[in-house]
Order: C-alpha cells, then structure tokens, then sequence
C-alpha cells in the first residue's frame, strides 16, 4: 500500500485526511493511506447529498479492528453518517454512486453506513444483536 504524498489531497476541506486516521496505529498521517478512487467516489457521494460526512472513529484506514480481509485496511473503505439528512435520502444517494460494498448500521447511537471499494459486491445489515445479515 502506498501512502499518499499530504500536496495531493484533493478533497479537502470537506474531507480530510486527519479524519481517516488509524486509531490503531502509532504512524503519523495514516489518513494519506485512503485509495484516490475511493476518495473520489466517497467525495462525489459528499457532493450528491450536499452535507455534511461524519467519519466514524475507526471509520476510515485502519490497520485493525475490521474483519479478515476488511477493505478498511486498504484505505478502500469508510463507515459513515450524515447527521443532518434522512437515512433513506442517504441510502439513495449511496445507491447511485455504486459502492461495491454497502453495509447499513441501524443501531449506532446515529445510524449509518459502511461503503467500500472493495472487489466484491455485498450488501448487508448489521443487526442489533451485532449479526451481520446479507442482503446479496
């Protein structure tokens, strides 16, 4: 994996690189680790909705904490929430943009996403049991 140099972030200041920090990890700017075409589809969702995009904690690169083979850990993935719109505005809006994967997390204290690149495609609920069920 290759870190990007910090000159060639683009998707600021909607989205920085500080947000997709690895909590994990004791390295400075993991952040730089996102993949540029998962950050250019995650900044075209950004644009569709017109809001606001909260990066969860652990939500953006990570190096530990997602499960085997997570695409988090290829800085292809980001968990998500917009906390100024409607769930089904915002599940439209991912729809459009085509996220390989697409997991919906009704039961954090703000529900939210997960959107990835990742090569396979996958839909899923996370339910509050903490049981991932497939929707593909």
């Amino acid at each position: 994996m290759v870190m990007m140099e910090a000159r060639h972030w683009r998707w600021g200041p909607e989205l920085l690189p500080m947000e997709f920090e690895d909590p994990n990890s004791s390295e400075p700017d993991t952040g730089l680790y996102m993949d540029p075409d998962f950050m250019d589809k995650l900044y075209g969702l950004r644009k569709l909705i017109g809001s606001i995009i909260k990066i969860t904690k652990n939500g953006g690169y990570s190096s530990d904490g997602h499960s085997s083979g997570s695409a988090h850990y290829m800085g292809l993935a980001a968990d998500i929430k917009f906390p100024k719109e409607r769930i089904d505005f915002v599940s439209n809006r991912i729809r459009e943009c085509k996220f390989n994967g697409v997991g919906y997390y009704p039961n954090w204290n703000m529900p939210g996403f997960h959107v990835d690149m990742a090569s396979r495609v996958a839909r899923w609920v996370r339910n509050k049991e903490g049981l991932y069920i497939s929707l593909t």
